[in-house]
């Protein structure tokens, strides 16, 4: 807590809290070389690769009629070996009639007019945007997160995949027409610090030069906030494809947790937010099919808990805010992205060409 005395401020002695919010920039289903994924992440520096049973739109049941189009998806299941299909309907709201609808890559990519405006995507995305993120339709299985780190924090997530080739690795493990891969860029929109944490006791307090020069994002985000992101997330889906920091060790930190440790601060929570979201990540470890996912990890004193992700403190207040907000927001977040709608980030003729099949000719 800061606390003003008219000529100077000064930090009681708590220990702090870093907490960031970072949001999906667009999942993206279409097959990348390197390349074209590097252009496809922009300036994000953390990315998420998932799978989910493939979405097809049936061709013979796609026919518009004036102002609506009647389509009929259908959707395997990988696991079990069958497939399910949902009917939808498109209205459009305008008045304006929907034409000119084809179907491309196998029924993985649709496209159609209203008036003279073209609308197209991938069919996976428009049976998630319809439904509101129905659970069947929105679950993706975290199958590896990674990070970038360019100079001077202008980098982004093409300098680490240009490097690994960990995407082709999952492209050949699933050559199977019955499961889909995805790639969706993360980027952080908000960053801040609070002066308290999970733990009654005192200590000297964060330092303000090390929030601003290191972990807030006004200045550009820095190598180390992204590796903590990074390990953050990891430990918490735990990806099959990830082979290192799926655990997030208290008495044995990584460098970014030794930094975070060091300028104060105790409790790293970061929010996945899916408000809006067309996706709904899981994994073998998390296996709830929520839209918001909302993550506490700690480098508490000792005495702690032999706990290799999350909260390993002995001791957790029962009234400080940040311990509250551990036991309360990830009920909440999800509850409240429940509340939301669905939106399509990037969509029709504002699209990045990368995302449509080559094939397509629009």
């Amino acid at each position: 807590m800061l606390v003003s005395t008219g000529y100077t401020t000064y930090h009681r002695a708590m220990a702090g809290t870093l907490v960031y919010d970072i949001e999906a920039f667009h999942t993206y289903q279409r097959r990348f070389d390197v390349e074209a994924l590097g252009r496809a992440l922009g300036d994000c520096h953390w990315y998420i690769i998932s799978r989910r049973p493939a979405v097809r739109i049936l061709d013979a049941e796609c026919a518009p009629r004036g102002t609506v189009i009647n389509l009929l998806l259908q959707t395997s299941n990988s696991i079990a070996g069958k497939s399910f299909e949902r009917k939808f309907r498109i209205r459009s709201a305008s008045g304006l009639g929907l034409h000119d609808v084809s179907i491309h890559a196998d029924g993985a990519y649709f496209c159609f007019k209203v008036g003279n405006h073209i609308l197209h995507g991938d069919s996976w995305a428009l049976a998630s945007y319809l439904s509101c993120a129905e659970a069947t339709l929105a679950k993706h299985e975290v199958l590896y997160v990674g990070q970038a780190f360019g100079p001077r924090g202008r980098g982004n997530a093409y300098e680490r995949t240009k490097e690994h080739k960990k995407l082709q690795r999952i492209y050949e493990d699933h050559v199977s027409r019955s499961w889909d891969i995805f790639v969706t860029p993360i980027r952080l929109f908000h960053g801040s610090a609070m002066s308290d944490d999970h733990i009654d006791d005192v200590e000297a307090g964060f330092d303000l030069d090390s929030w601003l020069e290191v972990f807030s994002p006004s200045k550009g985000i820095s190598k180390t906030v992204v590796d903590l992101i990074e390990h953050s997330l990891i430990s918490y889906f735990s990806p099959h494809y990830n082979e290192m920091l799926k655990t997030w060790q208290a008495g044995n930190p990584t460098s970014a947790m030794r930094a975070m440790r060091g300028a104060g601060f105790r409790l790293l929570q970061v929010h996945l937010d899916g408000w809006m979201g067309l996706t709904r990540f899981y994994s073998a470890k998390e296996r709830e099919l929520v839209r918001s996912h909302f993550i506490s990890q700690d480098i508490p004193p000792e005495p702690r808990r032999p706990v290799l992700s999350g909260i390993s403190a002995q001791d957790i207040s029962d009234w400080r805010l940040p311990a509250q907000s551990m036991r309360t927001f990830p009920a909440l977040l999800a509850a409240q992205a429940e509340m939301s709608g669905t939106e399509i980030k990037i969509f029709g003729d504002e699209a990045p060409k990368l995302r449509i099949p080559p094939e397509v000719d629009l």
